[in-house]
């Protein structure tokens, strides 16, 4: 018994078992049954699409959804998304993030990190880490930078990105199926290949929300003093650094934003030093994009 249900895995198998291969499940607790198919079926073109599908075009895929309908860092809406992008392989990742216009502005932004370039765990993410210091304008290798700490970084998870590759992988491949010319012409395999490729989708969707696991801001060094970066790794799979709302209350929780409607006069002085008393209204207004010790504000 044992060793049938060995051989049954096999041929069952997505990848190595045979694309011929077609399961009827079992009702009113029958057993499924199997049974190798003789005409060309959904699965089969599917199998050799899934093949086909080249590691750009995959990441292509991973890269556009990464970066269509999020919500924005800010609740307010007013700050804006950035998805660096190299223009080749052999760039390094510090010259990207030093290239891709990220200290340009005076506002709250969500950067979301390639996940082609970047990731972070499993043990090869020292470069990942330290080009990211070096946009913030810490560490030794640091760019001038005048705006960091009202940038937040979201990184993909090196394993999570793994998994959302193949889910990103599958509804390509079934994007392809459906745009085939012999399932356009059968009406069963043109409903069950749309079927197919909407919960391909969905899958592809959450898979890839979940791959960005962490946040990078800049913060205060020990003490209080200086400047240092601050990462934080979101656990459950409901929570994603690609979704600005949960990243600012995050951040709120961390003591880094403040929530719409509760900045005050009196948060106000609650959050200037002596020395901030004999400056220029609009140099205590930049502290909050440019000083680590001030909250990003909604709005600004």
């Amino acid at each position: 018994m044992a060793q049938a249900e060995s051989v049954l895995a096999e041929l069952g198998d997505p990848d190595a078992g045979p694309a011929a291969l077609e399961k009827i499940e079992g009702r009113g607790g029958q057993p499924a049954r199997w049974f190798l198919s003789t005409m060309q079926t959904l699965n089969m073109l599917f199998r050799a699409a899934r093949s086909s599908v080249t590691d750009d075009e995959r990441d292509e895929e991973f890269v556009r959804t990464s970066s269509i309908g999020l919500p924005r860092l800010d609740p307010s809406r007013r700050s804006w998304l950035s998805r660096p992008r190299p223009k080749s392989r052999t760039r390094g990742r510090s010259t990207i993030l030093e290239t891709a216009s990220i200290d340009d502005a005076r506002n709250t932004r969500l950067v979301v990190l390639d996940p082609r370039r970047f990731s972070f765990l499993n043990g090869i993410d020292h470069e990942t880490r330290s080009a990211i210091r070096a946009a913030m304008g810490v560490g030794s290798d640091k760019l001038l930078v005048q705006w960091a700490s009202s940038a937040v970084f979201a990184v993909v998870n090196t394993q999570r990105r793994r998994n959302a590759r193949a889910a990103v992988t599958d509804y390509v491949a079934l994007s392809r199926v459906v745009d085939n010319a012999a399932v356009k012409a059968d009406d069963d395999m043109k409903v069950e290949g749309a079927e197919k490729r909407s919960a391909a989708r969905k899958v592809m969707d959450d898979a890839v929300r979940r791959a960005y696991q962490h946040i990078v801001h800049l913060g205060r060094g020990d003490g209080g003093e200086g400047r240092a970066d601050k990462e934080f790794r979101f656990e459950q799979d409901n929570q994603s650094a690609l979704d600005g709302s949960i990243v600012w209350a995050k951040l709120k929780d961390l003591g880094k934003t403040v929530g719409v409607g509760e900045f005050t006069a009196k948060a106000l002085l609650h959050n200037l030093a002596d020395a901030d008393y004999s400056r220029p209204l609009d140099e205590v207004r930049d502290l909050f994009w440019n000083a680590p010790r001030m909250p990003l504000l909604p709005g600004w």
